[in-house]
């Protein structure tokens, strides 16, 4: 009769076991490093197009062509001038980001967060 105790109670606590679920592994916990590396780089803006009525290849073929010609040049002058600027300013930009993002994961590894 006593086995018969015995297997009941340890039915009683293996059905009371399975009906409230355990996992025996703890929840990963977020990431702890977030230093932006997955982020994306800003992009570069496109070069400017020549500009139509901007004729490379012949000579203007009178002073006031010349003076058109040499008007849409100093046009395109000025666009690829500001474009370099800006391109400048884009890849300072991301090598500031990227400075930034390299010495966090330095810091991390470091103080052995990651490896």
């Amino acid at each position: 009769m006593r086995i018969w105790i015995a297997l009941v109670l340890m039915l009683v606590l293996l059905v009371a076991c399975a009906s409230s679920p355990t996992t025996s592994q703890r929840p990963l916990p977020t990431p702890i490093v977030r230093c932006g590396e997955h982020e994306p780089l800003e992009k570069l803006h496109p070069f400017p197009a020549i500009p139509d009525g901007l004729d490379l290849d012949s000579n203007p073929v009178d002073l006031d062509a010349a003076r058109e010609q040499l008007r849409l040049a100093r046009e395109h002058i000025v666009a690829t001038g500001q474009w370099a600027i800006g391109t400048a300013g884009v890849f300072k930009r991301n090598a500031d980001r990227y400075n930034g993002v390299t010495d966090c994961l330095d810091d991390d590894r470091r103080r052995g967060l990651i490896q």
